[in-house]
């Protein structure tokens, strides 16, 4: 199964395997920057200014960067980046501090080893916010990147079955001892009455602990600082003392999760819902059968030689492969799947034996 989804997904450059890291931001007149764990291919880049996209030029041969760079200069807007050292090097060098660097790169796929995590139930899911509840679960930072589906039935408090992203923030911030406080985290990306709590290496001021889930406010929020509250919608809390150490801020909790994306089903209340947790195929919904099919017709094309049941499953494989191809795929390339001198030879070496059938 693992090696059927990654030779269709290395068969084209899909763009649902795009992923983009926003943790960077530029400092005036700094030049070179150290790049974050991507877990995958760098791709491009781009910088925010004035909320436009600039999307500088990669420059690939040290020599031409070093003939860019004889001339030192500082602007806001990008034209040429260079990568280097473990560090994305910019030109000119930006001129303000602040400034959104995104950079897009195509994720590497993990095989799907974990069990499913099906402990407790789920007693909170609002139609369209990204925060659930659960009790008798001990959910960890480490599930973040999963998926999450909410048993649906006829019955009131259930899901609608559908596969839910699961955020996995892990950000670093800085926080005023001030009435209210408020916590500066560049490009955090959460948004009113997401759940977080925090850790640090340190101690947090008085008024904010670990361990204790936090609601995030409308007020005040913006895209790299927010205040947070007690309960969603409450009062701001405020901060006194002193603190130490490094903070961050995590959005899992031993009863909470955070969805990339706004929950669409029934609303929970006070419910018992069943769920799932676990890994997810990287196909998007709708084609996760691709690898199935495609480990299927292998199999009776090699291990166990049957045309029937290979044209069955060649025939399934091919035309969900084709409508990916036609709804998700960027049309540049096609790829080829099939040798076409039979219908028992599929080609990948590395994977099958060549000339079997009957």
């Amino acid at each position: 199964m693992n090696q059927s989804e990654k030779r269709i997904l290395a068969s084209k450059d899909w763009p649902f395997l795009e992923k983009e890291d926003k943790s960077l931001v530029t400092v005036a007149n700094q030049q070179n920057y150290n790049m974050p764990q991507i877990n995958g291919k760098f791709k491009s880049m781009y910088i925010t200014v004035s909320n436009f996209r600039w999307v500088p030029r990669l420059i690939t041969l040290r020599d031409e960067w070093d003939r860019i760079n004889l001339v030192s200069y500082t602007a806001d807007i990008p034209l040429f980046f260079y990568i280097f050292g473990g560090q994305v090097w910019i030109w000119p060098t930006p001129a303000t501090s602040g400034n959104g660097i995104g950079l897009i790169y195509k994720k590497i796929v993990k095989d799907l080893t974990l069990a499913d995590y099906i402990t407790g139930s789920i007693t909170t899911a609002t139609n369209g916010t990204r925060q659930i509840v659960a009790t008798g679960t001990a959910f960890t930072q480490q599930m973040g990147g999963r998926y999450l589906r909410i048993t649906d039935s006829n019955s009131a408090n259930t899901g609608d079955g559908f596969w839910y992203e699961v955020n996995n923030l892990i950000s670093i911030f800085t926080i005023t001892i001030a009435t209210p406080a408020v916590i500066t985290a560049t490009n955090h990306g959460l948004v009113a009455n997401d759940v977080i709590n925090f850790t640090t290496t340190g101690a947090l001021p008085t008024g904010l602990s670990t361990g204790t889930n936090y609601y995030v406010l409308s007020t005040g929020l913006t895209a790299n600082a927010f205040q947070v509250s007690a309960s969603a919608g409450g009062a701001a809390i405020n901060t006194s003392g002193v603190q130490s150490g490094v903070h961050t801020i995590l959005n899992i909790s031993a009863t909470t999760l955070s969805l990339v994306r706004n929950y669409t089903g029934n609303s929970i209340a006070s419910g018992t819902a069943v769920y799932t947790l676990g890994q997810m195929s990287a196909f998007p919904e709708g084609y996760t059968d691709l690898p199935v099919w495609d480990a299927a017709r292998q199999y009776f094309a090699t291990v166990s030689p049957d045309k029937t049941k290979f044209e069955l499953y060649n025939g399934l494989f091919k035309g969900l492969y084709q409508q990916m191809d036609d709804e998700q795929s960027d049309k540049q390339a096609s790829p080829v799947l099939d040798s076409g001198e039979s219908p028992y030879v599929i080609v990948n070496p590395n994977l099958l034996i060549s000339n079997t059938g009957p």
